[in-house]
């Protein structure tokens, strides 16, 4: 059996003319040897820091993500990535199928557009529903879509400019919306914990295009129409393909 050396001990340095303390408070010069062994030791530390702040975010990204709101503080870090590449990673997993539809339903997907009637980015929200999920001041809604382009009645930094440019809020808005929604309607009676995914689903689309009292007509055979002539239940079976 072999007993492992520690070459600080002065059991065992002396030979080697290690830096050791004597009495007097003096101290000897270390070998070439052990020198040596201290760089290796010291190049191997250097080298584990610096392959562990590879995992690390850097600043930059984490400055960006605390200039957002939404789900990005619980999303892991992927060393290389970037936050554009983080979004889309959020966009195709962490916000959901239903999301995903209604996106693309809306909007193609595309988070900077606006339609004619003043509907707003990926999801085309409008002010009544941007006040519910308390992105725009309250009774700011009243005033119709036209409150959008008045950066005092948002209750984010930069207004419409803002959210028009920023996936990650545009996709908690979406959230806070389904969730509003989801509550109203099991306080309908419409949703309960029997009801089926699908269908819940369905009423969640549903209720983005008409309201959660749109989808109460819907469900006793009405099919309340939006301006451009599409009706609730359209979003209800897109809602449940998902």
């Amino acid at each position: 059996m072999f007993k492992a050396i520690n070459f600080m001990d002065p059991e065992y340095n002396q030979g080697f003319g290690l830096r050791h303390s004597v009495q007097g408070g003096q101290q000897e010069e270390m070998s070439p040897l052990v020198l040596a062994l201290l760089e290796i030791l010291q190049k191997q530390q250097q080298e584990k820091n610096q392959e562990q702040k590879k995992q690390e975010p850097p600043e930059d990204y984490l400055q960006y993500l605390l200039r957002n709101e939404g789900e990005q503080r619980d999303q892991p870090y992927i060393p290389g990535e970037n936050p554009t590449q983080m979004l889309n990673r959020i966009r195709r997993g962490e916000t959901g199928d239903l999301m995903s539809a209604l996106r693309q339903r809306e909007s193609g997907g595309n988070y900077g557009i606006t339609n004619n009637l003043g509907y707003t980015g990926a999801y085309q929200f409008g002010a009544p529903a941007l006040e519910t999920i308390g992105y725009l001041k309250p009774g700011a809604g009243k005033l119709g879509n036209k409150a959008l382009k008045n950066a005092a009645n948002w209750t984010i930094g930069g207004g419409l400019q803002e959210y028009l440019s920023n996936p990650v809020i545009q996709d908690e808005a979406m959230r806070r919306l389904m969730n509003s929604n989801k509550s109203t309607l099991t306080k309908m009676g419409l949703i309960n914990k029997h009801t089926p995914e699908q269908d819940v689903n369905g009423m969640l689309a549903a209720a983005h295009l008409a309201g959660p009292g749109g989808v109460r007509k819907m469900m006793r055979g009405a099919n309340p129409r939006d301006a451009y002539g599409t009706g609730a239940r359209e979003y209800f079976n897109l809602g449940r393909s998902v």
